[in-house]
């Protein structure tokens, strides 16, 4: 991969992608304790970062060229948002350790992989559906304060939503369509 980069063990990559310009690669993998994420420049072959997420999950390309790693379990999912260099550009919705109930929703990645999506799905803390812009972090909030989605459907310009008010099996279910700006998720020209 990098000019006299090798890796000695081969069965601990857990992850190689190329970004959607073809300018980078990323390789989650470990040599030794702990997993780093290293990317590369696929012209030079030259290491552009090299760094320690601190936590396993999972990790893919923005098609603005950034990472983005999902992680967590139980009631506690969160991201991380990288650029190219390995800067985090935001962590969760909240901030690092500045952890919200929206942290109990499970994020997901947009269909256009241009925003991270925080789906309100536990009961332990109704909330909204909240957008992390993958080119700046910027966030946008969609739908009622608390809300449990029970069903939902994301697409390109805007999210389809079953949901409940209450923790309340039994409690009626409302449906709402909630668009997303046209030009909020369009990546800025670098």
């Amino acid at each position: 991969m990098g000019r006299g980069d090798r890796f000695p063990n081969p069965h601990h990559i857990y992850a190689a992608e190329l970004s959607p310009s073809e300018k980078y690669v990323f390789v989650w993998h470990m040599d030794f304790s702990p997993r780093r994420l290293k990317v590369y420049d696929t012209s030079t072959r030259d290491i552009v970062a090299d760094f320690v997420p601190g936590v396993a999950g999972e990790f893919e390309w923005s098609a603005d060229d950034r990472i983005i790693h999902l992680f967590g379990a139980g009631t506690g999912h969160f991201s991380c948002l990288y650029d190219v260099d390995g800067t985090e550009i935001r962590y969760g919705t909240e901030g690092r350790f500045q952890v919200g109930l929206h942290e109990s929703a499970v994020p997901h990645v947009h269909p256009s992989r241009l925003a991270i999506v925080y789906v309100p799905c536990y009961e332990l803390a109704p909330s909204q559906f909240i957008l992390v812009r993958t080119s700046d972090g910027a966030l946008l909030r969609l739908g009622p304060k608390r809300m449990i989605a029970r069903q939902w459907d994301i697409n390109e310009d805007r999210i389809a939503v079953t949901y409940s008010l209450t923790t309340d099996d039994a409690a009626p279910t409302h449906r709402g369509e909630y668009p997303i700006p046209d030009d909020w998720l369009r990546p800025p020209k670098r």
